[in-house]
């Protein structure tokens, strides 16, 4: 398969969408492996974004959890 971009046709790189309460975080304890697969992703070089549905929250004080 031939691709337009200059980047190995074998590379899986992308962007992925994390929904933080219940998948990243549990209230304020971290999901186990949350953090050293967010980490593994950053470093090969995935685009990371993060979402939640919690209007209770203001982004400062899920920044704060994070």
């Amino acid at each position: 398969m031939s691709t337009s971009n200059s980047q190995p046709e074998n590379q899986d790189i992308g962007t992925i969408v994390f929904d933080l309460d219940g998948v990243v975080y549990l209230g304020s304890s971290p999901i186990e492996g949350a953090s050293s697969t967010i980490s593994e992703l950053a470093e090969r070089g995935w685009q990371l974004l993060y979402a939640t549905n919690n209007s209770t929250k203001t982004p400062e004080s899920v920044a704060d959890v994070l």
